[in-house]
């Protein structure tokens, strides 16, 4: 349950301090370049690398599983789901940042899942 909550957690950490750093760059940014047309899969893979990284990290923060076994199969499918719904809700109801957050939880938990002993 630690390992659930933690990741969580962690992750909303980072996606909030990722959100921070990208308003304060864009206004440095010109208001034309803003209104061009997103590019969800660009943002989408993004956010896998940056989560793949974060789960990387955490790794040396916390080396080993605290759950195992149908906990930690329920944890991988749990937690991506609520990071994307935290993503949604604090995002202004954007439904790409749902995909965005599921991504980078989806990522996090899976490299964590493959990599912890």
């Amino acid at each position: 349950m630690l390992d659930l909550v933690g990741g969580w957690l962690f992750g909303l950490l980072l996606q909030g301090l990722y959100e921070l750093g990208f308003r304060s760059v864009a206004q440095l940014r010109p208001m034309e370049q803003l209104r061009r047309k997103p590019r969800h899969w660009a943002a989408i893979a993004w956010w896998a690398i940056f989560g793949a990284a974060a789960g990387d990290i955490s790794l040396f923060i916390l080396p080993t599983r605290l759950t195992t076994g149908a906990w930690s199969i329920a944890i991988a499918l749990l937690v991506p789901l609520l990071a994307g719904l935290a993503a949604f809700l604090l995002s202004g109801w954007h439904r790409s940042r749902f995909a965005c957050g599921y991504v980078f939880a989806l990522a996090f938990i899976l490299l964590r899942y493959w990599l912890a002993p």
